[in-house]
């Protein structure tokens, strides 16, 4: 009898030490990696600014990863740096699909009343029939039914779009082995490698998009400490400048970084911000950054100013196109107040024009269109398409984003 009670004592005990610290895989998590507890993060008085959600798994038992924790803990630095404050940054690491559940409900509560909510992710994606799906730590998929136990990418959007800018960073394009898995056992529908191309809905005002890599490829883990996009980004995020500039810097760098790979790695983004400016650092100063003014004198568009300006006969031009993308009348009015080497008259260049510098140039952006100064047919705008190797003309329409390089007639007996 004296030996029952005793063990109905310890039962009794350890049940209250479980109730008291639960026995969730999420606080396992939390209390074995001790970082922020994501349920405090919802008490915090919200300041109206700058929220992050940051999440890092690698423990996958078909394909481990290196670097997706150290890739989480690098932007976190980052972050910290250009003024987000520590209660206002949850981190996750190696997160059940629970944990990430919670996490994303409990930050989308807080990103309504928030200026700035930025969501990061990096590990293994996955696309099925056009749909991405996040894999959370310790997960696979076999089968159709398993495509359940992930998450689906547009959970992590709806939780940024809370705010009134909402910014999701994408490094979940690793290699998948899952992928091959999936057409041998003959899953419904199309399994492709990599993640699907997201284009955001118009209705969805302010809002931004990246991924490490573009549609249908496969982005590095990394041979260093981190992914190349990680690292990328983790450099840039410091520079008081809006987002869309800073995502361009990233897809060079991570180019840079990869171009001797086949094929290289090319982030992409896809925004609807229109001509509104998001810096994360809260100031748009930039570094020696030139100001834009369109039409309306509170529509501004931040650049930094672009070293090498190049001449060929009559003609002076940027050596490199502008970090910013444009529609057509946009590119237009970039060019026209615009002011580099103390000349103001810039304008768009013509077909020919655009044709001849791209034959001189090395220029470092691939895959781009570049806007040139006449209409086409059927309201499209002609354009010269510029890819890894070579240059052609296209019809483009007008409502496409595109960066321009503007050009301007050097004046007869002027100095060069």
């Amino acid at each position: 009898m004296k030996y029952i009670l005793l063990i109905f004592l310890f039962i009794g005990s350890l049940t209250a030490i479980l109730m008291k610290y639960g026995n969730s895989s999420s606080n396992i998590i939390l209390q074995k990696t001790n970082f922020f507890d994501y349920k405090e993060f919802s008490k915090v008085s919200n300041s109206g600014e700058k929220i992050a959600l940051l999440i890092g798994n690698n423990q996958y038992k078909f394909s481990q990863l290196k670097n997706p924790i150290n890739d989480v803990r690098a932007i976190k630095k980052a972050l910290l740096k250009i003024g987000f404050g520590e209660e206002d940054i949850i981190i996750l690491e190696n997160a059940s699909r629970r944990t990430m559940i919670e996490a994303l409900s409990i930050f989308q509560q807080r990103a309504t009343t928030s200026k700035i909510a930025l969501v990061y992710f990096s590990g293994h994606g996955i696309q099925v029939n056009n749909t991405n799906y996040i894999f959370p730590a310790n997960t696979t998929a076999k089968t159709d039914l398993d495509i359940e136990g992930l998450i689906n990418l547009n959970s992590f959007i709806g939780s940024a779009t809370k705010a009134k800018y909402g910014i999701i960073l994408v490094d979940a394009c690793r290699n998948n082995p899952l992928t091959k898995n999936f057409r041998n056992r003959g899953i419904k529908g199309s399994v492709k490698k990599g993640l699907g191309q997201v284009t955001l809905p118009p209705e969805l005002e302010r809002a931004i998009i990246s991924f490490a890599t573009r549609a249908g490829s496969v982005a590095e883990d990394g041979v260093g400490d981190n992914s190349p996009y990680a690292k990328a980004l983790a450099k840039n995020l410091k520079f008081n400048l809006d987002i869309r500039p800073i995502l361009s810097q990233v897809a060079r760098d991570v180019y840079k970084a990869t171009k001797e790979n086949n094929p290289y790695q090319k982030p992409i983004y896809d925004d609807t911000l229109g001509r509104e400016v998001v810096c994360l650092t809260g100031i748009c100063t930039g570094e020696e950054s030139i100001k834009i003014s369109s039409h309306t004198p509170d529509e501004i568009f931040l650049e930094p100013n672009r070293e090498g300006i190049n001449s060929m006969g009559r003609l002076m031009y940027q050596s490199q196109p502008s970090l910013g993308r444009f529609i057509w009348e946009e590119a237009k009015e970039y060019c026209k107040n615009i002011e580099l080497n103390k000349y103001s008259n810039w304008r768009l260049p013509s077909k020919k024009e655009l044709s001849k510098i791209l034959s001189k140039e090395s220029i470092e952006q691939k895959e781009i269109h570049l806007w040139t100064e006449k209409k086409g047919k059927d309201s499209l705008v002609w354009a010269v398409d510029v890819d890894e190797r070579d240059w052609y003309r296209s019809d483009t329409p007008k409502e496409w984003k595109n960066p321009d390089l503007c050009v301007r007639t050097i004046k007869k007996g002027e100095r060069r």
